[in-house]
């Protein structure tokens, strides 16, 4: 397995925050910082990708295309069906106009 570096970051949260946030983390089995860690990275992962946000889901955390209730991998799976190519799909999934 790859090592990651890592840097250390300290922030202050109100303290009805750190109490959600040591919730949460308990809930998931995960310490308070682990659960801020990837608070932080599911909100930067995003801006470096356009046209997509991340949505909680029964089956986890998925990228759905924005403006969507699709999943992106619903997406490809209808793109590869029915042999459209992105264009011709912008079209449909935008919607009547």
């Amino acid at each position: 397995m790859k090592s990651m570096h890592s840097v250390v970051i300290s922030m202050r949260l109100p303290a009805a925050s750190g109490k959600r946030l040591k919730r949460m983390a308990n809930r998931h089995g995960w310490t308070a910082s682990d659960a801020s860690a990837r608070l932080v990275g599911g909100r930067l992962a995003p801006l470096g990708i356009r046209f997509h946000d991340f949505r909680d889901s029964p089956a986890g955390r998925q990228a759905c295309l924005q403006g969507s209730t699709l999943a992106v991998w619903e997406v490809m799976l209808l793109l590869d069906s029915y042999k459209k190519t992105w264009p011709q799909w912008r079209g449909i999934l935008s919607g009547p106009k």
